[in-house]
């Protein structure tokens, strides 16, 4: 366990018997690393280096602790620590296969209804003792969309070539005007999409990656899950994932689709942060 050794105390004696399987880098420059030990048990820990991995770590566990109760199967948290360059988080695993990779023992649309039942439970999370700063997650993406096109952490080229020439400045002005249409009534994933929705043999689902989690609109978790769903498994798909979460065909609302797929446009043409 040498190359651990900058590792706090703590963490590497819980680790200890443990070995490594994997290492990969997650979508924002941090590091998860998945440990296996003789008892088959696996765990999880992330590293995150740069300000917005850290932030994003801390808002994930902050959730996960608050959610530990809620009912769902989640990771629990089972160490975090932030330093002067580093903050690590080591978590338990959530058994099954993301609902993309499946494909021996479930149809794709027994797949999809379970995943809108799984979102259906996330809806159903009280939100009456949310942390504060998870109350209202369509202002902080909007600030945070601000403070970026402000200080020009967008690449504009890419963004426009994405949008059908639109700037980022031009979108984020119809963000902006458009917000009110929004709700602040449910718990939200954040990252609503097949691979953060893991399901076993069984048909039992469990959730991973909770750092956008907050209070929002559910719209917020059906725009990406609809997105993924035409990505993986194709257009034609779209449809069962409504039935099955409840909202009628003439009842879906497009625009709100929309909005948030434009609000993703932003994190995926954001310049690449120095450390």
């Amino acid at each position: 366990m040498n190359k651990f050794n900058d590792y706090p105390l703590e963490l590497k004696e819980i680790i200890a018997d443990f070995e490594v399987v994997e290492e990969i880098n997650g979508r924002i420059g941090d590091k998860i690393i998945k440990f296996s030990n003789k008892e088959n048990e696996i765990l999880f820990l992330k590293i995150s280096e740069s300000f917005n991995a850290q932030n994003e770590m801390y808002n994930e566990c902050t959730i996960l602790k608050w959610m530990s109760s809620a009912g769902l199967v989640i990771p629990e948290v089972l160490f975090y620590e932030k330093n002067e360059q580093r903050s690590f988080m080591l978590l338990s695993n959530v058994p099954g296969s993301a609902a993309h990779e499946i494909e021996n023992h479930l149809s794709k649309e027994e797949i999809i209804r379970l995943s809108a039942e799984a979102l259906k439970a996330v809806h159903k999370i009280d939100i009456c003792s949310v942390p504060r700063d998870y109350q209202d997650c369509l202002e902080v993406e909007l600030r945070n969309i601000s403070e970026n096109v402000k200080n020009d952490l967008i690449d504009i080229d890419a963004f426009k070539n994405a949008n059908s020439d639109r700037s980022p400045e031009s979108v984020l002005e119809y963000l902006l005007e458009r917000k009110s249409i929004f709700n602040t009534d449910v718990f939200t994933h954040g990252d609503y999409c097949l691979p953060n929705i893991l399901i076993d043999e069984e048909g039992k689902f469990g959730f991973v990656d909770w750092s956008q989690a907050g209070i929002g609109d559910i719209y917020r978790d059906i725009s990406p899950v609809v997105k993924s769903i035409r990505r993986n498994f194709g257009e034609a798909y779209e449809a069962l994932f409504f039935k099955y979460y409840g909202v009628a065909e003439d009842d879906v609302d497009m625009e709100k689709v929309v909005y948030y797929d434009l609000i993703d446009q932003f994190c995926y043409y954001k310049k690449t942060e120095k450390r």
